[in-house]
């Protein structure tokens, strides 16, 4: 038996991104107050279907400026939303 049953103390298996306040593409409906990806939402009220953008890994072998440029424009997307 687990000391542990809920996993309050455990670490998370993948680093995911959240994003709050969540709103339909279509018609501006808020469809979720908080959600970590990858989620799916069909809006009630116009009917389409809300996704979050596939994770792309990024190849192994990165140079210092190619990742410094990832790493900003990551910083930008998340501060923007």
């Amino acid at each position: 038996m687990s000391l542990d049953p809920y996993g309050e103390n455990t670490q998370p298996e993948y680093k995911r991104s959240t994003r709050v306040k969540v709103r339909c593409g279509n018609c501006g409906r808020l469809l979720a107050e908080r959600v970590t990806a990858p989620w799916t939402i069909k809006c009630s009220r116009c009917k389409c279907v809300n996704e979050s953008a596939p994770l792309i890994p990024a190849p192994q072998e990165l140079s210092e400026k190619a990742a410094l440029k990832v790493a900003t424009a990551r910083n930008e997307q998340t501060s923007g939303s």
